[in-house]
């Protein structure tokens, strides 16, 4: 999806392009799929008459998901067309084609993930993080010990517009993290940002009967959010901190600002030793709400949040 721009719920013309080349379907010489058939796949699958349904929420300029289904079965069978003019009993047909396209994008996505600094988060591995991590007595321990103040910020952020179904859009989401100081160091991108919002967004049976659902983070994709971030972000260890005389995270943002110095150049001058224990996912989202609030107090202008 798009997860470079505003929107992580549909797939735009440069996603879809990208795609694509990294998927190894688009051929630069010819051969049934071509940039040129690519973009005549985007434009037919995508066609729709401006105004033709006022009640419609179908994103004229991108790919909902059935569109996107559609998108696959199209250049099946282009890029495979012989094999989608056989049938069944010769080992052909259009399901055939259909799965040599998805074996062929998914082998070389899986070439692209493994050099990835992120591999097994680029293969997109949610449900066996979610429960390896995330569905864990301790997990729930920490985000409900945070419950308040996470429930109160997502309640003063929400849209107030029915339509939205009271969920947190992207923009939402990546002003919060923005607005906190998250993207000030170079381990944490606003993409990753988009991603950690896609990832945690939870399954829409009827994309267009619940786009505000299906475009919007709910309460509880969004305390999944919260916990995705701190797979990306790089949070020095609490033995670290320890090490390094400043304690806790809100303590090296403050001694930080005050020594105009930057996150980057502490992790680089303040590197992890043998003998720093490595933090369990539970410690981190516990050391990612303590950073998170600090901050945000800081801009409502909280005694102590200086």
């Amino acid at each position: 999806a798009d997860i470079g721009a505003t929107d992580a719920a549909y797939m735009n013309w440069m996603a879809y392009s990208a795609l694509m080349e990294e998927a190894g379907v688009a051929t630069p010489n010819g051969g049934g799929c071509d940039q040129r058939d690519l973009d005549n796949v985007f434009k037919a699958a995508n066609f729709e008459l401006k105004g033709s349904d006022p009640k419609d929420l179908n994103p004229l300029n991108s790919l909902n998901r059935s569109e996107w289904l559609e998108v696959v079965i199209r250049i099946a069978k282009l890029k495979f067309k012989q094999v989608s003019l056989g049938d069944a009993s010769s080992g052909g047909g259009m399901g055939v084609a259909v799965s040599s396209l998805v074996k062929l994008m998914r082998s070389k996505l899986e070439e692209v993930a493994a050099v990835n600094s992120c591999a097994m988060i680029a293969r997109d591995l949610r449900d066996e993080w979610r429960l390896a991590d995330l569905y864990t007595e301790e997990t729930d321990k920490v985000l409900r010990r945070w419950q308040p103040r996470l429930s109160r910020l997502y309640r003063t952020r929400v849209s107030k517009d029915l339509k939205a179904a009271k969920c947190w859009r992207l923009r939402t989401w990546v002003t919060l993290l923005d607005e906190t100081g998250m993207f000030l160091d170079s381990s944490f991108t606003r993409e990753e940002a988009n991603l950690c919002y896609y990832l945690s967004k939870f399954t829409v049976v009827d994309p267009l009967k619940d786009a505000a659902k299906f475009e919007g983070l709910d309460w509880c994709s969004f305390l999944e959010a919260i916990a995705r971030v701190v797979r990306f972000k790089e949070l020095p260890s609490v033995s670290r901190l320890a090490r390094a005389g400043v304690g806790t995270l809100p303590n090296l943002t403050r001694t930080l600002r005050e020594q105009k110095g930057t996150w980057d150049r502490w992790m680089e001058t303040n590197p992890e030793t043998e003998g720093d224990k490595e933090d369990t996912m539970p410690v981190r989202i516990d050391q990612f709400c303590q950073l998170l609030f600090y901050e945000e107090d800081r801009l409502l202008g909280k005694k102590g949040a200086t």
